[in-house]
């Protein structure tokens, strides 16, 4: 979600919207975490909200108590639903249907920082490898000892 007249000329004009967000969420029932006070959380719905200026992102295991508090919050600042988020902060989200589970990852994030810093990851290095670090290479007959077992 987006807020939709957000106040970009202001010099505290995010520090402003986080206050009023925060009046708002907490009476709607949500709780700040301790370590950000970005994020906030409904623990008997298990609702996560994210707030990171004038983008917003709602998780939560019940669509339709997401769809109840976005028109909760609707009625009190103007929003707009983008729906299903699929980056939010250079973080790409990724659902899995089968199981439900979210995938989190940064890897366009890291792939853009490398190529400004001009390093190609791809490229091998030319390090020889020390003889000390050398594997033993003795012939693999199936069946490992109980110290082989222990070492690996």
């Amino acid at each position: 979600m987006k807020l939709i007249n957000p106040q970009y000329e202001l010099k505290q004009s995010g520090n402003c919207l986080q206050e009023k967000l925060r009046l708002i969420v907490i009476k709607n029932g949500f709780s700040p975490l301790i370590s950000d006070n970005a994020i906030y959380v409904i623990q008997k719905v298990k609702i996560i909200m994210v707030s990171c200026v004038d983008d917003f992102l709602l998780m939560g295991t019940n669509w339709n108590d997401i769809q109840a508090l976005t028109k909760c919050l609707n009625d009190e600042v103007a929003l707009n639903d983008l729906g299903d988020a699929s980056w939010f902060l250079r973080v790409r989200i990724r659902r899995s249907s089968p199981t439900g589970s979210v995938i989190l990852d940064q890897q366009q994030y890291l792939r853009r920082s490398l190529e400004h810093l001009r390093i190609d990851i791809d490229k091998k290095p030319k390090t020889p490898m020390s003889p000390s670090c050398k594997p033993d290479l003795k012939r693999n007959l199936g069946k490992a000892t109980a110290t082989e077992l222990y070492n690996f």
